[in-house]
């Protein structure tokens, strides 16, 4: 590969990383805004006394019980916050793979 088609190869690695760092930045939200949300439910099914266990661990199986779906939901924001992560550092790899490319090309031209 030539040095113009290694550096057009770099600028579109980095523009691809930020898309990537983007999502994987708005799952994170997403799922950091659902783990929020499901505190407040818990602690209003405490208030509530629809949690009326006589041992934690009847409470946190009721706890299990009330909020199965919220739970689910948090389940699968998080398996996309690690699918994201996962194709972030692919790309990453793919940067860093086309900056030493370059930097060999540059090396090996200046001889």
């Amino acid at each position: 590969m030539n040095l113009q088609t290694l550096e057009k190869l770099v600028d579109e690695s980095y523009l691809e990383l930020g898309l990537a760092t983007k999502d994987y930045a708005d799952a994170a939200i997403v799922l950091e805004q659902k783990k929020y949300t499901n505190e407040i439910r818990k602690a209003k099914l405490m208030q509530s006394g629809l949690i009326d266990g006589k041992n934690q661990s009847i409470r946190d199986a009721q706890l299990q019980e009330a909020m199965a779906k919220d739970l689910d939901e948090l389940h699968q924001l998080d398996m996309a916050e690690s699918r994201r992560k996962f194709k972030m550092q692919q790309v990453q790899i793919a940067v860093d793979r086309a900056c030493a490319l370059l930097r060999i090309a540059e090396l090996t031209e200046e001889k």
